[in-house]
């Protein structure tokens, strides 16, 4: 399933809005200016998705997963590579004292951090279908890519499409790249892609 340039225009913009929102909140947790690069996006089939991370595997990943439900059912996953995941804790700890390692207290702030921008990103996804979406308490895990696909289940609901996004978050002159994946099932992708269409119609309307 692909998008038309005006589908992904849209959807580019709508995430980039919401990634936007979540870096002013990152900057008032962390008293710094936190930026987003404006994000990158593709829709692939689910059995696509590691080759489309092919240079993550083989490596750990920190992954911060969040169970959506509502009208639309899926699951939202942030995703760092382990050393990417080090280096952004060291921007969120006030420790003078910094490990090559995720201790505790990094992994709490990294699991705030995942459900800053995925509650942003669902939100938004919630906005554009004017619907209610419900998310689950964030958990996170250390794992590679293929633990992620075992671990991509909801509610035994067949998910067949992934919404890959891609940016990088800059902080201190520091960035960290990262992945959010938003597998969803076909009916709720073509609902939100039927609300996009709706709302550039609308915009054209206006």
């Amino acid at each position: 399933m692909e998008l038309t340039p005006i589908q992904e225009d849209s959807l580019i913009e709508f995430i980039n809005i919401s990634f936007n929102r979540a870096a002013n909140a990152l900057s008032s947790l962390t008293n710094h200016r936190v930026s987003v690069n404006i994000p990158e996006i593709g829709i692939l089939p689910i059995q696509d998705l590691t080759n489309n991370l092919s240079h993550l595997v083989g490596q750990e990943v920190a992954m911060i997963n969040q169970i959506f439900s509502g009208p639309v059912t899926g699951n939202a996953v942030l995703m760092i590579s382990y050393p990417e995941a080090v280096r952004l804790s060291h921007l969120f700890s006030s420790q003078q004292t910094q490990s090559d390692f995720l201790s505790a207290s990094d992994r709490e702030a990294l699991t705030e951090v995942g459900n800053i921008l995925l509650n942003a990103c669902l939100s938004t996804l919630g906005n554009i279908l004017q619907v209610h979406i419900s998310f689950t308490v964030p958990r996170m895990q250390i794992d590679g890519v293929d633990g992620l696909m075992r671990s991509l289940v909801v509610d035994h609901t067949e998910l067949r499409h992934c919404l890959v996004i891609s940016s990088t978050f800059n902080l201190q002159e520091r960035t960290v790249s990262g992945y959010m994946v938003v597998v969803m099932g076909l009916a709720s992708l073509d609902r939100l892609i039927q609300s996009i269409d709706q709302f550039v119609l609308q915009i054209d309307a206006d």
